[in-house]
C-alpha cells in the first residue's frame, strides 16, 4: 500500500511540474514575424524567393512558409516550390 501511494504521490508531482512549465511566450522570437526577401546571387541557383513566419492556434505555434523561384537553365524549365503548411 506505501508503495501504490508513493507511485501516486510521485506521478501527481511529475503532472504539476510539467505543466507549470508551460511557456505561451514568444517574446524572443518577435523579430522574425513577418515577411522576409531573399537576397543574394551565387552558383548554383540564381533564384529569388520569400519566407514568412507567423503565429497560429492561438499564438501557440509559429508558421513558417517559403516561395522560391528558380529561372529555366539549359535542360531545366523553370522551377516554383512552395512549403507551405496550410493551405491559402
Amino acid at each position: 500500500m506505501k508503495r501504490y501511494f508513493l507511485s501516486i504521490t510521485f506521478l501527481i508531482a511529475i503532472i504539476s511540474v510539467c505543466s507549470g512549465q508551460e511557456n505561451d511566450t514568444w517574446d524572443k522570437w518577435e523579430w522574425l514575424i513577418g515577411e522576409w526577401q531573399g537576397e543574394g546571387s551565387g552558383q548554383p541557383g540564381q533564384g529569388e524567393g520569400t519566407f514568412s513566419f507567423s503565429f497560429s492556434l492561438d499564438d501557440k505555434v509559429l508558421i513558417r512558409k517559403s516561395h522560391s523561384e528558380y529561372p529555366a537553365e539549359e535542360n531545366k524549365p523553370e522551377r516554383i516550390h512552395d512549403d507551405k503548411t496550410s493551405p491559402d
